[in-house]
């Protein structure tokens, strides 16, 4: 049974307890953060996270959209109600001056009644409002000339480059774009440096604001006036003045004669406030103010805010809404990777004239800038988890040296040569589990020495000249009964009790007293006691201290866990009995000489190798 046993260990991996214990707390740690990894990235957390750095580029659009979208509607009341009121003051001097509205197409003095009675007006507008620009325009025809072939149109344009500074007395925050100097002196505003005298209409998109409203009315005169305003893109009155967005009505006499447009401003500045590129961090996007006036489903950038356009957009860029994402964002043929958002802004209502005409806030985007949140989430997520492996790991080992510690120190207890009595003693390992094993071990030890004891006393005691010996393989040690060191007469060893020495010094003790010192010295005897378990040899034992000998008999058996144990007999008598007998067989008693029967043993054998003989 202990055979198959000791079979079954052999063929079993050896493996060191550290790493018994290490692997499954590694593997644990493995399986605890490939379950995290899993639920972090496969059941959309990760992608949430993604997102929801999407859906702030969206809502920031939205609701950058919603604000534009509410303050430009906000001011298109106060010009209606201004136009009514320009109206009223309209019929009230063609009514004194008994004209008709087709004279301000002829009539200079007019025209000029009519602008400087409703300057006023203008003012309170641009004032109400709050806005950069406000303005009169009459259709005077080519009244006041033509240049390049387009007629020069009279009119009066004021503009508040800062709407939040205010001069209510003397108007002195206020600057004649176009009109008369004698109406700027009359009203005590200074006249800008970019003035011009009239509006030379073109057909360029600058003066849209003026072409589209009378173009409109004219063509639908049933068109209810409110329904008739129109919003031009950036433009100016004059090549080298400031742009701005305008929104027009045309003014309409009671008989639906369009006679000229009633308006206000924007300046650039002023509606890139309502779109700071603040809004986004390093520079990762920019807002864009497009409008597809064509119906074509492009849209032209108006003006936008932000360095992230020069970075991302080109001349070949195209805004629309042909590349949408799954979440709802589109891509745009820019310089790098770019997502936006493109949120309509409704500035006509469903019945005007003008609603095919598209206006947009757009978002544009770096795709790697407006994911830094989640690059940086998931490397830091990447990072504590790589980290919280090593620590784990380091955790693991520290772990499984400090229980495997105690064991190695025992093991060491175990190899290490013990003391004279053959006791070994195990320092505390502070764990319950490896003293339990420690105290057991040695309690065997005891018992094993003990009963041990036990038969060297009974053949101590029978002085039967037997002594006996055990070698541990594992502990590399013998035990010597008492019995035996009396046999051998061991130097500085008492006889008086059983010894515990290392297999050096047993093999010390033999080897310089034994005559043969193969016994254990040469391999050859303990390769044929592998091979049988079991040997017996004879041996001549000579102290060279006190030159007195012995003959000894060694019976070695070998068990299966490699111990061996062993018996020896002091035969002396036995072997001086036995050669009495052979030299009375074989020699006279009388003479001393060999008798007949030893000689004829010795003929055979010198003729049995006549080569001895020389013969």
């Amino acid at each position: 049974m202990k055979k198959s046993f000791s079979k079954k260990i052999k063929k079993g991996k050896d493996m060191p307890l550290v790493i018994k214990i290490c692997i499954p707390m590694i593997l644990l740690s493995i399986l605890q953060l490939l379950a995290l990894v899993f639920t972090m990235f496969f059941s959309g957390e990760f992608s949430t996270i993604k997102k929801y750095a999407y859906n702030v580029l969206t809502e920031k659009t939205v609701n950058r959209a919603n604000y534009i979208e509410n303050a430009l509607n906000q001011k298109t009341a106060l010009v209606y109600e201004t136009a009514n009121e320009v109206n009223t003051v309209v019929e009230k001097i063609l009514k004194e001056s008994g004209k008709d509205i087709s004279d301000i197409k002829t009539d200079k003095e007019l025209n000029k009644q009519i602008i400087s009675e409703n300057a006023d007006n203008i003012i309170s507008l641009i004032r109400r409002n709050v806005v950069n620009d406000a303005y009169i325009i009459l259709d005077s025809d080519f009244l006041y000339g033509e240049r390049d072939g387009y007629p020069l149109l009279s009119g009066l344009y004021l503009r508040d480059s800062d709407v939040e500074e205010n001069d209510l007395i003397k108007n002195k925050d206020l600057f004649v774009e176009m009109g008369s100097t004698e109406l700027s002196r009359s009203l005590g505003i200074t006249m800008d440096r970019q003035w011009t005298l009239y509006v030379q209409l073109t057909d360029e998109e600058n003066f849209d604001f003026i072409h589209q409203p009378i173009k409109n009315q004219n063509k639908n005169p049933a068109t209810p006036v409110y329904n008739s305003g129109y919003w031009s893109g950036l433009s100016k009155i004059y090549p080298t003045s400031s742009p701005s967005i305008k929104y027009s009505l045309p003014l309409v006499d009671k008989n639906n004669v369009v006679y000229g447009v009633i308006g206000i401003g924007i300046l650039e500045k002023d509606i890139l406030s309502m779109i700071p590129s603040n809004d986004f961090l390093n520079d990762s996007a920019c807002y864009i103010l497009g409008t597809d006036i064509d119906g074509n489903g492009r849209y032209k950038p108006q003006l936008h805010s932000g360095a992230a356009f020069s970075k991302l957009v080109t001349a070949k860029t195209v805004f629309d809404k042909s590349n949408q994402d799954e979440y709802n964002l589109y891509s745009y043929n820019t310089k790098y990777s770019s997502v936006g958002c493109i949120s309509d802004i409704n500035i006509y209502s469903p019945s005007s004239p003008f609603r095919n005409e598209k206006w947009v806030l757009i978002s544009i985007a770096d795709s790697e800038k407006i994911l830094e949140i989640y690059h940086t989430l998931v490397n830091t997520f990447i990072t504590s988890s790589v980290f919280s492996l090593v620590l784990c790991i380091i955790f693991a080992i520290a772990m499984s040296k400090s229980v495997t510690r105690p064991v190695s120190r025992m093991i060491k207890t175990l190899k290490k040569e013990p003391d004279i009595d053959g006791t070994l003693n195990f320092a505390p390992s502070g764990i319950t589990e490896i003293d339990t094993l420690a105290s057991s071990i040695v309690d065997l030890q005891a018992g094993i020495r003990e009963q041990s004891m036990k038969v060297s006393n009974i053949l101590s005691m029978s002085d039967s000249g037997i002594g006996v010996f055990m070698y541990e393989n594992n502990g590399n040690t013998i035990f010597v009964g008492k019995s035996l060191v009396k046999i051998l007469e061991f130097p500085d060893v008492p006889t008086d009790k059983d010894i515990t020495i290392s297999f050096e010094q047993f093999k010390y003790y033999i080897i310089d007293l034994c005559s043969d010192k193969d016994i254990f010295e040469s391999g050859k005897f303990m390769q044929e006691l592998n091979e049988k378990f079991e040997i017996t040899t004879e041996q001549l034992y000579r102290r060279r201290d006190t030159n007195s000998s012995k003959w000894l008999r060694f019976t070695l058996t070998k068990d299966s866990s490699g111990n061996v144990m062993g018996l020896v007999q002091d035969i002396t008598k036995a072997i001086i009995e036995r050669k009495k007998i052979e030299h009375e067989r074989d020699y006279d008693v009388t003479t001393g000489l060999f008798n007949r029967r030893a000689f004829y043993v010795g003929i055979e054998q010198l003729f049995a190798n006549p080569q001895n003989l020389g013969v």
